[in-house]
């Protein structure tokens, strides 16, 4: 089987994902939430507001997959917070994801939701 997946960043606003899903219909979802060791912080404030998305974000993402109940949905953490690390993160996520995913299905398409990202 060809899977699409659709990458969909926490922004705590489910009307996002679910236009995203139904614009572009996938197979596999991955919500990427906020998540970072704590030796990466460069101050204390940084630190607090990680800790409050991350809170937010689970259980926005439980929400979510009550909504989506016919998806496949698994949560991958990256930085929303420290710049330098997104970028990085994102790729490691995608290196992973065709590593997972290599058990003889194909991976067809990867969407990145940009629409469901925090503003």
């Amino acid at each position: 089987m060809d899977l699409i997946i659709q990458i969909c960043p926490i922004g705590l606003e489910l009307q996002r994902i679910l236009a995203g899903l139904q614009f572009h219909p996938c197979n596999r979802i991955y919500l990427l939430t906020s998540r970072i060791e704590a030796k990466d912080y460069k101050n204390v404030k940084d630190r607090e507001l990680d800790d409050k998305l991350v809170e937010l974000s689970e259980v926005f993402t439980q929400k979510i997959k009550k909504e989506i109940p016919l998806y496949k949905v698994d949560v991958k953490y990256c930085s929303f917070i420290i710049n330098e690390k997104i970028v990085k993160d994102l790729c490691e996520i995608i290196k992973n994801i065709y590593k997972e995913e290599s058990n003889g299905d194909e991976v067809k398409e990867i969407w990145i939701n940009i629409g469901t990202a925090t503003k």
